[in-house]
Formats: structure tokens, C-alpha cells, sequence
């Protein structure tokens, strides 16, 4: 009798469980669907509109939006693998997901790389074109999260989770490399500080080392629950893993709305707020 208790109260643990894992999942991805999707598109308008408050790095905000529109589109696919097994394009699933969470972090990458060049090497920025290697920069991403979405389309259900470790362990190093270096940059004066232009440089090397900055908190938020999450696989349940790391990526999806916030702050669309100028 006790055994046969233990094994119903389990049973009912692993489905309150799973229950647990699938609302979470499918609300916050409804979520991400409904209200990131148009957001994001929104905030496309901004950035192509003169008077959208775009920052130099257009090519690569702009990008950055996309790839956070494409990974909306992960919520239909990822709820239908949910509901049922029968109708789930598996690989699909995978090559959207491949794609989208490595472009997600290479394109701010790149703009904390762009302002790490415009500020401590003013001269060596100068020289290069910008839309030239913008777009160059752009197609290297889009080439490597290309590369991994056919990876996780041929492991998939599994993901190369090795390769997504390394490339988001050198993101975050040239991430924090970058905004350290900016942080020195603002520390010390440069040769323009002497003359009479002291106060502009010093803002724009302060909104510089903000953007960045943001980049590098955004990337934090969005990878470390995830990380955690993956870290428990084997030393816990199966189920309450799956729990896990479907609390991690719901982190990870909300994390994605700081970036249109911060542009629609750019634009003045949100006046209540008094940060990040």
C-alpha cells in the first residue's frame, strides 16, 4: 500500500510538473508572439524613420530587430510541438531556433565592438566605411547563425549545445572586454578634452559606454538563467530540468523587450523616463 501511494504521488508530482513546464512555456511564447512581434515591428519603423531617434549603428539595430522578430515566430512552431508530437516539424523547430539565438546576441556584439573602435580608436574608425563593413559584419553573423541553425536542424531534438557554449562564452568576453575598455576610455582624457569641445566628447563617450553597457546587461539577463538551467541537467529530475529550463527561457524571452524599450526611449515615445539619453 505504501508503494503503491508513493508511486500515485509521484505521478501526480510529474504531471503538476509538466502542467507547470507547458504554461509556462506556451504563455510567455503567446506573449512574445502577440505583443513582441508588433513591437518589434514598430520599432523598425523607428529606426528607418528620420525621426526615429536611430543611433550610427542602423545596420546593426536593424538587424538585431529582425532576428528578434524571426525568433517570435518560434512561439507557433514551439507551441504546436507542445499540444502534439503528430504535427511538429521537429527540424523546422530547430533550424528557427539555431538561427535566431545566435543572432539575437552577435548583432548588439557588434555594436559594443563598433563603439569600443569609435572611442579608444577614433582615427582607425575613421578610415573605414561604415555601411561597407556594417554589412560585412552582418553577413558574418548571419553566415554563422545560418551555419548553427543547420546543426540544430540535423541534431534536432537535441541542440549543439557546445557550439552555442562556446559562441556565447566569446560574445560575452568581447562583450565585457569592450565595455571595460570603454569604461578606461572615459577615465582618461583624450586630445580633443584639451580644447574647447571637452563637454561633447565627454557625452558622447558616456553614451557609448551606456549602450554598451545595456548590450552587456541585456546579454547577462538573457544567457545566465539559461546557462543555470542547462547546468542542472543530470543533478535533478527529469521533469523539474524541463521545469527549469522552461523558467530560463521564458528569462530569456522577457529579456528581449529591454532593447525596443530602450530605442523607444531613444525616440522619445517614452518621456517618463529619465535614463539612457
Amino acid at each position: 500500500m505504501n508503494s503503491s501511494f508513493s508511486n500515485s504521488t509521484q505521478n501526480v508530482m510529474n504531471s503538476g510538473l509538466m502542467t507547470a513546464t507547458v504554461v509556462c512555456v506556451v504563455s510567455v511564447q503567446a506573449f512574445n508572439f502577440f505583443v513582441g512581434l508588433p513591437l518589434n515591428i514598430y520599432i523598425i519603423r523607428l529606426l528607418v524613420s528620420k525621426n526615429g531617434g536611430v543611433d550610427v549603428c542602423v545596420v546593426f539595430a536593424l538587424n538585431h530587430v529582425v532576428s528578434e522578430i524571426l525568433f517570435c515566430l518560434v512561439a507557433p512552431l514551439y507551441t504546436v510541438c507542445i499540444i502534439s508530437l503528430e504535427i511538429c516539424v521537429g527540424p523546422l523547430l530547430g533550424f528557427w531556433l539555431g538561427i535566431t539565438l545566435p543572432a539575437r546576441y552577435l548583432f548588439p556584439c557588434w555594436v559594443s565592438v563598433e563603439r569600443y573602435v569609435a572611442v579608444i580608436h577614433p582615427v582607425t574608425f575613421l578610415r573605414f566605411k561604415p555601411l561597407r563593413y556594417r554589412v560585412a559584419c552582418s553577413s558574418v553573423a548571419w553566415i554563422c547563425a545560418l551555419s548553427l541553425g543547420i546543426a540544430s536542424m540535423v541534431t534536432f531534438p537535441g541542440m549543439p549545445y557546445n557550439a552555442f557554449g562556446a559562441l556565447y562564452l566569446f560574445i560575452f568576453l568581447l562583450d565585457s572586454f569592450c565595455c571595460i575598455g570603454i569604461l578606461k576610455g572615459l577615465l582618461r582624457p583624450g586630445p580633443g578634452d584639451r580644447e574647447g569641445n571637452r563637454e561633447e566628447m565627454n557625452t558622447a563617450k558616456k553614451k557609448a559606454f551606456k549602450v554598451v553597457s545595456l548590450n552587456l546587461v541585456i546579454f547577462l539577463i538573457q544567457i545566465i538563467p539559461v546557462a543555470l538551467s542547462f547546468g542542472l541537467l543530470g543533478l535533478i529530475p527529469r521533469d523539474e530540468f524541463k521545469l527549469a529550463v522552461a523558467i530560463g527561457l521564458d528569462i530569456n524571452i522577457l529579456g528581449g523587450f529591454i532593447h525596443p524599450f530602450f530605442v523607444l526611449h531613444r525616440a522619445g515615445k517614452l518621456t517618463f523616463i529619465k535614463c539612457c539619453k
